[in-house]
């Protein structure tokens, strides 16, 4: 067979025609022999191979990133190795035209109960069997069934040819720009250079060269004018072909030039985070990739310059445009009427109607322009139908919503439409990770409403509860339980059975009719039907989610005092207890939580907004008349959380607030201690009661820095508690 797959090979080079997807399946070793073979018979001009597959340029899946924005003949994936979908998407955009996509596969039949996605091992004990995955079964219905997809298998052969015949020429010609879609941006960019007030919108699948478009308008203004640029964007890997673009002109228009230097002066990449910080200054402002940022990032960034162009992918593997659509361009619309939108139809980078990139915004349910033994997870959960105001109540786990392809892609729409960051890696975590879907249909069978749910935590985790609560051990999953029972340093908290909220979503027209919080209390019900403890949740906080979970009697037990670097949110993670042992645990972690955000708020918290604080406070649900912890009991959590930084468990930050704590409760006297410890006590109070900066502490105490002052800390609050 490898003549017969040598011959198609050389007929492809022949006759450039559309990209292909090959998928070489059997065992590891026939496929390793295989693709080497053909590597060494057929090399194509350039390829990139994810795994360990060849000598001459290998890539890990999630390295993918390091390679956008890059053309190449093959791209050869060892899906033997892992599955991940943000990386199959975004490598399927480095096949260059005419190029195949390479995919090596386990016997297709037999690859889902031996495949490994990065959420088929979520929640899994160590040394425990692999369940088996439903993305990839449904990745191989479509292997199997999708038009112009060749199949290579130890005992057959399957090959198919796009004719060179069906690929439309295009008449455009232009020395820079490729299609008469990008010309046309270019040329409005320049010709809106000088009036300031421009808010311009590019909207286009992958592949269809706008981020080139806006290289060639920088460059062609930076020669004929003195403008000034700011790129942005979630990655600065996203913006690479901007810079290539603009430094191709630049150099066709003058090669003796010095390119960096010009390019230095009128180009530059800032992080997105830093530009509302300093707002430098700049004629122009480029948001590549824009979906990839919240809206509350974007209203802020359209808000600081005269002339912004916001470019995005309407089907990312960062982040889908649909969020950007919904959330960020109403904003837009509001406070920019005038605002320019740009969609650029005509692929660049390979003709159009592409079977390859056909291929995978079918699997990864884009629209066009077995079980872990790992706690007892809810096997009761079988699709239920319950009716209520013609609505169909229903829940599915990935083995059962991959039977139902149309109201899989309608779940996964509506993920998209409603959370800006939504990426083919979800829909394998929603079908993988063992979650369950729960979905509210409308009389018309359309999903309107979709919650994502996971058991977590339970006492099959007992055998390595305390290494977790102690911080030396980690496992896949068990978000809140982990997380709860390492800061609290008690490994009672994962031993606790816990649903976990990971996402609901509610189409646009639904929403604010309590359409979410019925979702929410039909999961309650099965939730105490099957004696699970707590109903939780873990985001990044806002006033309206806030909102939403406090009104559906959520606590508050935890806030993280780091700001997401994406998002500048903070992450939350609020329960609902649903026994009463949970009900003590919920309040007491709500009393500290609380506790911690007055002592955080003027110092790690200072940039929280005083809406969201007074909203806190306000919503305390434990009453001081009804406080059932005595200061022996609280001194005792403040020791041991101390002893665990003694220990270098856990980072000076986590434990700021139990040091504060517990040093308010002492009587010190410093008639009675020698010049070491009283100069040790003042740093401890420098550091804890003034939170002087880690500058001012370098500079006051001879340290060289963040680590030599936790160090220092730590040996000072050890010789403290041993006095």
């Amino acid at each position: 067979m490898t003549l017969e797959v040598l011959t198609w090979l050389e007929k492809r080079r022949r006759n450039i025609g559309h990209r292909q997807l090959l998928v070489i399946s059997g065992s590891q070793e026939w496929v390793k022999e295989s693709i080497t073979n053909i590597l060494t018979a057929h090399a194509p001009t350039s390829r990139i191979c994810v795994g360990d597959i060849d000598s001459v340029k290998n890539i890990e899946s999630k390295q993918y990133r390091s390679v956008l924005g890059q053309e190449f003949e093959w791209v050869v994936y060892d899906g033997f190795a892992d599955i991940r979908g943000n990386a199959l998407l975004a490598l399927s955009g480095c096949v260059s035209k005419g190029g195949l996509m390479i995919l090596l596969c386990p016997e297709l039949d037999a690859w889902s109960q031996n495949g490994n996605t990065q959420s088929t091992v979520q929640g899994l004990v160590p040394n425990t069997s692999r369940p088996h995955s439903p993305f990839i079964e449904w990745l191989v219905e479509h292997i199997k069934t999708f038009p112009g997809v060749s199949i290579w298998q130890q005992q057959q052969l399957q090959l198919t040819q796009a004719e060179t015949t069906e690929l439309k020429k295009s008449h455009f010609q232009d020395e820079v720009c490729m299609t008469a879609d990008q010309f046309q941006l270019v040329e409005y960019i320049k010709f809106a250079y000088s009036k300031d007030n421009n808010q311009i919108v590019v909207l286009a699948d992958r592949g269809r060269g706008k981020s080139s478009a806006l290289g060639i308008a920088a460059g062609q203004l930076i020669m004929s004018t003195n403008t000034t640029f700011l790129v942005t964007s979630a990655h600065r890997s996203m913006t690479q072909k901007i810079f290539e673009q603009a430094s191709k002109i630049l150099k066709t228009n003058d090669p003796s030039r010095d390119i960096k230097q010009i390019l230095a002066n009128h180009l530059a990449y800032v992080p997105f985070d830093k530009i509302i910080q300093t707002q430098p200054k700049a004629d122009w402002l480029f948001v590549d990739e824009a979906a990839s940022l919240p809206s509350e990032v974007l209203e802020k960034l359209v808000q600081l310059y005269p002339n912004v162009v916001l470019s995005t992918t309407i089907h990312g593997y960062e982040g889908s445009g649909r969020g950007f659509e919904l959330r960020f361009k109403p904003f837009l619309r509001t406070h920019f009427a005038h605002f320019r939108e740009f969609m650029l139809h005509t692929p660049i980078r390979w003709f159009e109607n592409d079977p390859l990139e056909a291929f995978w915004h079918k699997v990864m349910a884009l629209k066009t322009t077995t079980q872990s033994s790992v706690s007892k997870r809810l096997t009761e959960y079988q699709s239920i139908s319950n009716s209520s105001n013609e609505l169909v109540y229903e829940v599915y786990n990935g083995a059962q919503l991959i039977k139902h392809p149309s109201l899989l892609q309608g779940v996964f729409e509506l993920l998209v439409d409603a959370h800006y960051q939504t990426s083919p890696d979800d829909l394998v975590r929603m079908l993988d990770g063992d979650q369950h879907i729960h979905v509210f249909s409308n009389q018309y069978a359309e999903p309107i409403g979709v919650a994502l749910t996971a058991l977590e935590g339970g006492e099959d985790l007992t055998p390595i509860a305390i290494d977790i609560a102690q911080g030396s051990r980690r496992i896949p999953g068990h978000l809140i339980p982990q997380r709860l029972a390492f800061d609290n340093n008690n490994p009672e908290y994962l031993l606790k059975r816990c649903i976990r909220v990971i996402r609901i979503a509610v189409k646009q027209e639904y929403r604010h009719k309590k359409v979410g919080s019925q979702l929410l209390a039909h999961i309650q019900r099965s939730a105490e039907e099957h004696k699970v403890d707590f109903l939780g949740s873990s985001f990044g906080l806002t006033k309206e989610l806030a909102l939403f979970w406090y009104n559906n009697d959520f606590q508050l037990v935890k806030l993280g005092i780091k700001q997401d670097a994406s998002s500048g949110e903070f992450s939350a993670i609020m329960l609902k207890p649903l026994s009463c042992n949970a009900n003590q645990i919920s309040k007491f972690l709500n009393l500290i939580c609380t506790q911690q955000i007055h002592y955080q708020k003027d110092y790690r918290l200072k940039t929280l907004s005083p809406a969201l604080v007074e909203l806190i406070f306000n919503n305390l649900k434990l009453k001081k008349s009804a406080q059932p912890y005595d200061s022996h009991k609280m001194k005792m959590y403040w020791h041991n959380l101390m002893t665990q930084f003694i220990a270098g468990n856990r980072p000076l930050f986590a434990v700021e607030f139990a040091v504060f704590n517990w040093i308010k409760s002492l009587s010190i006297n410093l008639q009675t201690l020698d010049e070491e410890a009283i100069h040790g006590w003042k740093f401890i109070n420098d550091v804890i009661v003034a939170k002087n900066s880690y500058p001012q502490l370098c500079t006051n105490y001879k340290l060289a820095g963040k680590k030599q002052i936790e160090s220092y800390f730590r040996e000072q609050l050890k010789k403290l508690i041993k006095n």
